[in-house]
C-alpha cells in the first residue's frame, strides 16, 4: 500500500519516459495498478512461496489457483511423526495408506482409476495425519479439473499429477518453479 501511495504521489512528477522496478511484489493483485504508475517490471517469491506455504493456493494455472493434493511423508513429516510415537497412528497402517494413495494418484492421472476410488483414499490419508482437516471439495475439483495437463510448462510435462501433490520439499519447489513460470 505505501508503495502505491508514494507512486500516486510522484506520477504527476515523474519523467513518463523513466522506467520503474520494484523488487520484492507480494501482493499480486496490485499488478494492474503499477503498472498504470510507471511500473515497467518486477520480482516476487509469492508465485514460490505459495506453492508450499500457501493452505489453498499451491498451483497456478492461468488467472486460477488450485490446492495442493497432501500427501506427507510418514517418515517425513514431524507432526505425523509425534502423532505416530504417541500412538494417535498406527506407522505400519500409515505406510500401506501412503503407498496406496501415491499408487491410485499415479493412476488416477493414467486415467487407469476413478475418481471416487481415488478422492476416498486421499481423504482416508487425511484422516490419518490430520483428522480436523476436510478438504473434500479442494480435492474433488483440483482432481476433477487436472490442472497439470493444461499446463506446457516442462515441470508439469516432466513429472504430470506430481506436481500437485504437496509433499516433500523438491516436489514443492517443483511446484513453485511452475507457478512462476505461469505467473511470467
Amino acid at each position: 500500500r505505501e508503495i502505491l501511495e508514494v507512486l500516486r504521489a510522484v506520477d504527476g512528477v515523474r519523467n513518463p519516459k523513466t522506467r520503474l522496478h520494484l523488487l520484492g511484489v507480494t501482493r499480486l493483485d496490485t499488478i494492474a495498478e503499477f503498472a498504470s504508475l510507471g511500473v515497467c517490471s518486477f520480482d516476487s517469491t509469492a508465485p514460490l512461496m505459495r506453492a508450499f506455504k500457501d493452505k489453498k493456493k499451491n498451483y497456478y494455472l492461468g488467472s486460477r489457483t488450485f490446492p495442493a493434493v497432501r500427501v506427507p511423508q510418514v517418515d517425513g513429516n514431524p507432526k505425523f511423526k509425534r502423532r505416530m510415537l504417541a500412538g494417535e497412528v498406527d506407522p505400519v497402517q500409515a505406510r500401506v495408506l501412503e503407498k496406496k494413495v501415491l499408487g491410485l494418484l499415479n493412476q488416477y492421472d493414467e486415467e487407469a482409476v476413478d475418481l471416487a476410488t481415488t478422492l476416498e483414499a486421499v481423504l482416508e490419508y487425511e484422516h490419518l495425519f490430520d483428522p480436523k482437516a476436510d478438504r473434500e471439495a479442494d480435492y474433488r475439483q483440483v482432481l476433477t479439473d487436472r490442472p497439470w495437463n493444461q499446463c506446457e510448462c516442462d515441470v508439469c510435462t516432466s513429472i504430470g499429477i506430481h506436481v500437485i501433490i504437496f509433499r516433500g520439499a523438491e516436489r514443492n519447489r517443483r511446484r513453485g518453479f511452475h507457478n512462476i513460470y505461469e505467473f511470467r
